[in-house]
């Protein structure tokens, strides 16, 4: 008897941020050169055992991403400058993940950040419902002395000439 599979379908958790641990971490070549592959697997009782893989440049700067995820995930790269890349695996991690359109019109996730651990999941902001806007009424007017002379540029040229005059 030969060997059946069941096609299976991928199905993207939502935006948000997750609990997740790394599973592994290995090199691989890329289209622009050496990778690191990063597999997650999510601990969030809804999506447990819930799998994700991100990719970053296998180069550590300071700018690089694998420097932020490194850092995220130890507090600080060793003072020697040198990363063994098996420390990341195991690490608890909260990883900030998007939905985005696939090639192939499906949506896939994609993980933005990866950030230090947190014991409870950040909490979801809440919606409000749209609320029809209030116009806003002008305040009034107030109202002048209507026998009071008029004060013209003019009166104010002529003030700053009369030098008989000082403030002082």
């Amino acid at each position: 008897m030969g060997l059946t599979l069941q096609m299976q379908k991928y199905v993207p958790v939502e935006q948000g941020y997750y609990r997740g641990i790394v599973t592994e971490v290995e090199s691989t070549e890329g289209q622009y050169g050496p990778q690191l592959r990063w597999k997650f697997e999510l601990l969030d009782e809804e999506h447990e055992g819930h799998k994700l893989t991100a990719w970053c440049s296998a180069v550590l700067s300071p700018k690089s991403k694998l420097n932020k995820w490194a850092t995220a995930i130890l507090g600080s790269i060793p003072a020697d400058g040198m990363l063994d890349v098996d420390d990341l695996v195991n690490a608890k991690v909260m990883l900030d993940v998007i939905v985005e359109p696939g090639k192939d019109g499906g949506e896939y996730n994609r993980v933005r950040e990866v950030l230090p651990w947190r014991k409870q999941q950040r909490p979801a902001v809440p919606q409000r419902p749209a609320q029809p806007v209030q116009p806003v009424k002008a305040a009034p007017i107030p109202s002048y002395d209507d026998d009071a002379p008029d004060y013209t540029p003019a009166d104010e040229a002529a003030a700053l000439a009369d030098t008989s005059t000082s403030i002082f």
